[in-house]
């Protein structure tokens, strides 16, 4: 993030640019990533639109305690209305979903669909349901489920959380990752 009020004044005053571990940048263009991170920055605009708190992304565990902020809403959602990429996800035992409703769904990358996975786990481990941001076309997404075979997570006492994400290209499979969640 760079601060410059006036160049940047089209997101808050904030220039984003999203890097991999190799300092390359991530493979979407910066027209789609900057709103894309205005948009969940935003979450945290009474704090100058900078997340106080950092995430812990790795290794993945204790996520249940991770928020964005109370700004961050989420909205009952009935499994049968989401595509049917995400349903075959959550198999037919799965009624219903939380979702994440708001500016996120308009503006998702890469970056938003990994970063925001704490906030999901959060949000399972609170309500015991799966939790979703997916984008307004239903391409994009990011679920986060607790492991339909209940396996327990060695020496934290929590449950295995399973956080899937797609919608990165028209051919791609599902990234799956596995983590621990109160």
């Amino acid at each position: 993030m760079v601060r410059d009020g006036k160049k940047f004044a089209s997101t808050d005053g904030w220039g984003y640019a999203l890097f991999d571990a190799n300092g390359k940048l991530f493979p979407e263009k910066p027209d789609t990533q900057a709103p894309a991170c205005a948009a969940c920055h935003r979450l945290a605009k009474e704090r100058g639109y900078v997340f106080s708190q950092p995430w812990q992304l790795e290794p993945f565990h204790e996520l249940a305690s991770a928020t964005a902020g109370p700004a961050l809403k989420f909205r009952d959602l009935p499994a049968s209305e989401l595509p049917p990429a995400v349903r075959s996800l959550l198999g037919s035992a799965v009624t219903g979903i939380r979702a994440v409703q708001g500016e996120l769904e308009d503006s998702l990358f890469q970056g938003t669909l990994d970063e925001i996975r704490p906030t999901l786990a959060a949000e399972v481990a609170r309500t015991g349901l799966p939790a979703l941001l997916i984008s307004r076309d239903g391409r994009k997404f990011s679920l986060v489920m607790r492991n339909p075979s209940g396996v327990a997570c060695k020496g934290s006492g929590g449950t295995e959380v399973i956080g899937i994400r797609s919608g990165l290209g028209e051919s791609a499979e599902p990234y799956r990752i596995s983590f621990c969640s109160r």
